[in-house]
């Protein structure tokens, strides 16, 4: 592994592991609509089990 070999210093990677953890499961995961009208990815998630469709396509 890279912090075995030196390649990475172990505070920074572990800064990096949890900076990014929070942000997927805060920004992605968590279901909400965005400004824009787009879901996030776990709304999209949601909505897709739940089988509700989207009222307009983002991309429009």
């Amino acid at each position: 592994m890279a912090l075995q070999k030196g390649i990475f210093e172990a505070n920074l990677f572990f800064y990096q592991f949890t900076y990014f953890s929070f942000y997927y499961v805060f920004f992605s995961l968590m279901p909400m609509e965005q400004s824009i009208g787009c879901p996030s990815d776990g709304l999209a998630a949601l909505n897709t089990i739940k089988g509700i469709q989207l009222k307009s396509h983002p991309a429009d």
